[in-house]
């Protein structure tokens, strides 16, 4: 019983380990190239360095397209909303981004990140997905360090097999 645990446990870290490096590399593409050839739509690995405008502006072409974005936060909601957000601004327009995996409870590396770049002004990068409602988030950066919004949950999984695996065997 005991040995067929650990089994299980290192099978399911070996396997999300080969999932997560099965993914090829991201190619990054500017905003005009992708005007000019939308057969990028279709593909999973290409990132379109755009801006809040351009985005806004051709919502249709960017639904469901990963993009890049730097801009400054202007707001940070963490309470009043059934999903925790922020918006970022450039030129007058607002983008709203999210993660949907974190609901009213933001990682607990996000929130200080997305702070101090508010209360510096400077700009954060984000990488996410365009969705009718925003952007949902990839990763989040600001002056070098980098927050991957969707391994939280994977954190808490793994956390959980080595709690149960803890407290069968201590």
């Amino acid at each position: 019983m005991e040995d067929s645990v650990m089994i299980k446990y290192i099978g399911a870290v070996i396997c999300t380990l080969v999932i997560m490096s099965c993914a090829g590399p991201l190619q990054f593409i500017d905003k005009d190239r992708f005007a000019q050839n939308q057969d990028y739509r279709d593909q999973k690995e290409i990132v379109v360095r755009t801006d809040i405008e351009d985005i806004l502006n051709r919502k249709e072409q960017y639904k469901d397209v990963f993009v890049e974005i730097s801009a400054p936060v202007v707001h940070i909601e963490q309470w009043r909303s059934p999903m925790w957000h922020f918006i970022l601004e450039q030129k007058g327009k607002q983008l709203y981004c999210y993660e949907r995996n974190f609901h009213n409870e933001p990682d607990y590396d996000a929130l200080p990140l997305l702070r101090r770049a508010k209360h510096e002004n400077g700009n954060v990068t984000v990488m996410g997905q365009v969705k009718k409602d925003g952007l949902e988030l990839l990763t989040i950066g600001y002056e070098g360090f980098i927050v991957h919004t969707n391994l939280k949950n994977l954190h808490r999984k793994i956390n959980r097999y080595i709690d149960i695996y803890n407290s069968m065997y201590y």
